[in-house]
């Protein structure tokens, strides 16, 4: 018995020492100098009024960021083919009118539910026949547009028909549509045989297969037409076209 209560004597002497360096702790704060005291508050309070200004700062930005960026979606029109896109030629836009088709690539359902076969745009891609070739004639029909005025930008990236004068502009779906229709004809040489009999007509084989490396789908903008010579070009005015 006597061992034992010998082993608990440390144990107690050292609760006692451990609570006697806390109350000398506790009374060294509360005997604290005022300047101290002082020092700290005015720490604190310097703290508190630079998070302060640091969070307002962080909303004003916030918030003039958020107002611009309303204003741009608000009043700014983003570009698409009912509204233009920048490279569109301006001298033309108004005279352009967008229609609407719907595309069901050739397969339909019918009010039963059944598949069905739509025929529309056969005309374009049955055997060669004059219907046929009505059709592709009324699609191209806005293939060259002619400008008296078109301005600086125009003028130097296109060239001036030598008879009227007029400066030759297009838009690039159309020759992507009129280069389509040429390697259509190509491919029935026998019926088409006088299309393609002019060595330097530009809608030769060879014209074709350099543009048709680029997708169709890019060419959809009223710009103005900048690569080679232009379609149905004479002869005598080659020479004035940039290369």
């Amino acid at each position: 018995m006597s061992l034992s209560h010998g082993l608990f004597k440390p144990k107690e002497a050292t609760n006692t020492m451990g609570e006697e360096q806390a109350f000398e702790e506790e009374s060294d704060g509360l005997l604290m100098k005022p300047e101290t005291l002082q020092y700290k508050g005015r720490r604190w309070s310097s703290l508190a009024r630079y998070s302060t200004f640091i969070s307002f700062s962080l909303n004003i930005i916030f918030t003039c960021l958020g107002l611009v960026y309303w204003i741009r979606a608000e009043y700014t029109t983003p570009s698409s083919y009912e509204t233009g896109f920048d490279s569109d030629l301006e001298g033309i836009k108004s005279q352009i009118r967008l229609k609407h088709y719907d595309f069901a690539g050739g397969v339909q359902l019918d009010d039963s539910g059944k598949f069905f076969t739509d025929n529309d745009g056969h005309e374009y891609i049955a055997a060669p026949s004059p219907q046929v070739d009505d059709a592709w004639e009324r699609l191209l029909i806005g293939l060259n547009i002619d400008l008296k005025e078109p301005g600086a930008s125009v003028s130097e990236k296109t060239f001036q028909w030598p008879e009227s004068g007029l400066y030759f502009t297009g838009l690039e779906v159309f020759h992507s549509l009129h280069c389509l229709n040429r390697l259509r004809q190509a491919l029935y040489p026998d019926y088409y045989y006088d299309v393609f009999n002019n060595p330097d007509d530009p809608s030769r084989e060879d014209h074709i297969g350099v543009y048709q490396k680029q997708p169709f789908g890019n060419y959809s903008q009223v710009h103005v037409l900048m690569n080679g010579r232009p379609l149905h070009q004479p002869p005598a005015a080659s020479n004035t076209v940039p290369q």
